[in-house]
């Protein structure tokens, strides 16, 4: 190739590179409604690849993830052999490898602190972003009726849209939410561990005035729209990774977990099992025992199939149709549509076969692993920050997920996958801004990972 050619083949490759994530924006619509003609969109995604092969030597910036994503991308090849229906399944394929995308692209563009506190923020609103959309858009149900004159007041002017006509489904918005309010609270609450210093801040001292009040904002919306979807779920998720975030932030964790669970023992001694259980039942809310019950039928419904289709699964979005023909239900209505198996383990083996549900398995293993690595080892409040606020938010998202579902490839499943990308992000900046090694102690053996700047 002459070499103009190849400079200016360069060039086109360092700026489709550079502005990856605004290509991947202006796909986006095509990707996440898809059809089939819309889907040849889909080939933007190796052109991406393909260029940043040319301008970085990778197609992808190096991650922990990365066998867990290659092997997920594989089991969607295969399922798409098992899929009953290509169209039907193809909205949840266009979406995983858009989600994919993204997080690879958020990846090799948060290699800074600020750039990864950006991202941080970014999460942080878009949650309060959902909130606000869900209030004038979700389906509501009322399960506890006190919240009901609330529910009425709220505007109905988001209808229509494809896959959601009557409306976002209360829990599904739920489950996003809980992701994104850790990370909001902690960036409201950044506290600071002994013997770490805060780092000075690269914006204006106006901005830095403003933040916590649009923080404050974002994380009262956020709430606010969790309580009312009255997600039974997606509460006690929150609770709990909430409970586990104030013990990490303990002077003495132990004597907080203690006093947790003598409080709970000395309820049980003086209410007594039955009494507990009937105020548990009581605080659930309307329908809580024939969701329970229906979500068991579900669940060995779901069972059957893996057993059936263990290695490919049914293919992806298929579940919902083929339980009606081949794995009947007695305890739900037929004009109920079962979007999912009210399980993301299940969900995963329904989708992509057992293989795809260990890659899925891997992700969670991986995430957890570096969020512990990365609040361990932090230099400064910033990495212990996001540790923190996402390790609880996806705590919490790992809970709601044991009893509902957002599938891989659905169009909020994105934020799963930014988290996923913050992850990786604050591993790699507080690899980079560790901190010294005590007096006497091994130094660390050299890495390949380039160094970071000190704000983006």
């Amino acid at each position: 190739m002459p070499p103009i050619a190849s400079r200016t083949a360069n060039r086109i490759a360092q700026a489709l590179t550079a502005g990856e994530l605004l290509v991947l924006a202006l796909v986006a619509p095509a990707l996440l409604f898809p059809t089939p003609a819309r889907s040849l969109a889909l080939v933007v995604l190796p052109g991406l690849w393909l260029g940043a092969r040319a301008a970085t030597g990778r197609f992808t910036p190096r991650t922990p993830f990365d066998l867990s994503v290659l092997v997920l991308l594989g089991m969607v090849l295969v399922s798409l052999f098992a899929a009953f229906d290509l169209a039907n399944s193809l909205p949840k394929v266009a979406g995983l490898l858009w989600d994919v995308a993204v997080f690879y692209a958020l990846v090799r563009w948060m290699t800074t602190p600020g750039r990864l506190r950006l991202g941080l923020l970014g999460l942080a609103f878009a949650g309060a972003g959902l909130s606000l959309l869900g209030l004038a858009g979700i389906d509501w149900l009322i399960k506890w009726p006190a919240l009901a004159p609330v529910v009425r007041l709220l505007p109905v002017l988001v209808r229509g849209l494809p896959g959601a006509e009557e409306g976002f489904q209360p829990n599904a918005v739920a489950g996003i939410l809980i992701l994104c309010l850790p990370v909001q609270l902690a960036l409201l609450f950044p506290g600071r561990a002994p013997g770490i210093p805060q780092p000075a801040s690269a914006w204006p001292r106006w901005a830095e005035r403003l933040l916590p009040r649009l923080l404050g904002l974002a994380l009262t919306v956020t709430a606010f729209t969790v309580l009312l979807t009255q997600s039974r779920g997606a509460l006690l998720g929150l609770g709990v990774a909430l409970l586990v975030m104030a013990a990490w932030r303990a002077r003495r964790p132990g004597r907080l977990v203690l006093i947790a669970a003598g409080a709970a023992a000395a309820a049980g001694v003086v209410l007594g099992p039955a009494r507990l259980a009937q105020i548990a039942l009581d605080a659930g809310g309307a329908g809580l025992l024939g969701s329970a019950a229906s979500r068991l039928e579900l669940w060995s419904r779901a069972l059957t199939a893996i057993h059936d289709f263990p290695l490919t699964g049914l293919g992806m979005n298929s579940f919902r149709h083929v339980v009606r023909v081949l794995y009947p239900l007695f305890l739900t209505s037929p004009e109920y549509d079962i979007a999912h198996a009210h399980n993301h383990f299940l969900q995963a083996a329904l989708d992509l076969g057992l293989p795809g549900l260990a890659a899925y398995v891997s992700l969670w293993l991986t995430a957890g692993y570096l969020l512990a690595r990365t609040r361990r080892r932090a230099a400064d409040s910033l990495a212990r920050v996001a540790a923190e606020g996402l390790g609880a938010g996806l705590l919490a998202h790992f809970l709601f997920s044991l009893t509902d579902v957002i599938p891989l490839g659905a169009k909020i499943s994105l934020f799963f996958w930014v988290a996923l990308a913050l992850v990786a992000a604050a591993a790699q900046v507080s690899a980079c801004h560790a901190a010294p090694a005590p007096r006497g102690a091994r130094p660390p053996a050299e890495t390949a990972e380039p160094a970071v700047q000190a704000h983006g």
